[in-house]
């Protein structure tokens, strides 16, 4: 039984990829509408599966530890392309270098499929609220004047920065749990199906601006 904030954010997930397909079927798109196509038909799959599995009685860990990985590497491009410097734009491509096939190793060998991998989920969270908050500062420093209630990229990094932001402690705190009771477990559910809500509502957000405005998802 999915519960309320789950059934809004599958409906928020199906949204954002309709309206992302209406934006490039229009050939309005730029490369971070593709990108969140992919990251969204991803989210809607593996969570309808993981929602599966639990409901078997299935450990669904190693799908949450290989969905983290691409989920930030998705994001982590989607942030790249909206940045000018080109200085956060190769510490990402050398942060992905390093990150992915470590991540993969620690997922494979070092208990992957019995636990969520708080260690590299922070490690992402940590250089995408990096990222945000170089976007912020190129948002501000830029030579023209930008209203952002009406800029696409504004609500799409906020989307990330609130979520990324909050999964580091959240995450780190429940890592410290080794038999949590039932209220807590529903508890903290309730908390990252509730962050899941926010984000997709923002991302919807920015598609939303992106049409109304005629502006792509990008400052460059």
């Amino acid at each position: 039984m999915l519960s309320v904030y789950q059934r809004y954010y599958f409906y928020l997930i199906t949204s954002a990829l309709l309206i992302s397909f209406y934006i490039v079927a229009k050939k309005k798109s730029s490369t971070n509408n593709y990108l969140l196509i992919v990251i969204a038909a991803v989210s809607l799959v593996v969570e309808l599966y993981a929602n599966k599995m639990a409901r078997a009685g299935q450990p669904n860990f190693f799908l949450y530890n290989l969905y983290t990985i691409v989920e930030i590497s998705i994001y982590l491009f989607v942030i790249r392309n909206l940045l000018s410097g080109n200085t956060f734009r190769k510490i990402v491509l050398y942060f992905l270098v390093l990150f992915n096939p470590l991540a993969i190793v620690r997922l494979i060998y070092f208990g992957g499929f019995e636990a969520f991998d708080t260690l590299t989920y922070a490690i992402g969270c940590f250089v995408l609220c990096c990222g945000c908050i170089f976007y912020f500062y190129e948002l501000f420093e830029y030579k023209y004047a930008i209203f952002i209630l009406q800029e696409p990229s504004f609500w799409l990094v906020t989307a990330l920065m609130f979520y990324y932001t909050l999964g580091i402690p959240i995450y780190g705190v429940w890592s410290q749990f080794v038999d949590p009771p039932r209220f807590i477990i529903e508890n903290y559910i309730l908390i990252i199906d509730s962050l899941n809500f926010v984000v997709y509502l923002l991302i919807n957000l920015a598609l939303l601006c992106q049409i109304r405005y005629n502006k792509p998802i990008t400052l460059r």
